[in-house]
């Protein structure tokens, strides 16, 4: 019938066994299949926050974003992975242009991708935008070996280990 993404209306009537037929009824919808549009500039921020009545601070990791230029998303979904891995959903739903991400989620090391998407009232979500980050917290291995010309003898530092001899 080809009623995609247009109002279609629909007059219903009903005949009972006598034939009397009843007063013509009304009724419309629009079948939305199109996609909202993209997020625009998705910023990853880190943030120290104050925990309340706890006495101390913690760093969280704050993405924000500016609508999509038609005005056709009602709301966002972030989603996370690490690596290769698959996506997995942190909030939809969500009516602000941002979100804090929970502590913990960027604690593992390797490459962690974020991805924000638009959402319609029908349920149809947008491509996304992804921001990403490596994060490393080994510290780097390191050997430096110093030979002095004028004896045989030999400095090494191996990581964080300075030996020396003369």
């Amino acid at each position: 019938l080809g009623f995609f993404d247009t109002l279609v209306t629909f007059q219903i009537t009903a005949t009972d066994t006598a034939y009397n037929e009843s007063v013509v009824a009304e009724a419309s919808f629009t079948l939305d299949t199109k996609t909202p549009g993209d997020i625009r500039s998705l910023v990853m921020k880190n943030l120290t926050v104050e925990i309340e009545d706890a006495g101390y601070s913690n760093d969280v990791t704050r993405l924000e974003w500016l609508a999509p230029s038609a005005a056709d998303a009602d709301s966002y979904a972030v989603y996370y992975k690490l690596d290769d891995g698959a996506y997995s959903a942190l909030a939809a739903g969500i009516n602000d242009l941002f979100y804090t991400v929970p502590v913990g989620v960027t604690a593992t090391d390797g490459e962690i991708t974020f991805k924000v998407t638009s959402m319609d009232e029908a349920g149809n979500e947008s491509a996304g935008i992804i921001s990403e980050f490596t994060l490393d917290t080994v510290a780097p291995v390191f050997t430096v070996t110093y030979v002095n010309n004028n004896t045989s003898n030999v400095t090494a530092i191996d990581g964080n280990t300075l030996n020396f001899v003369e």
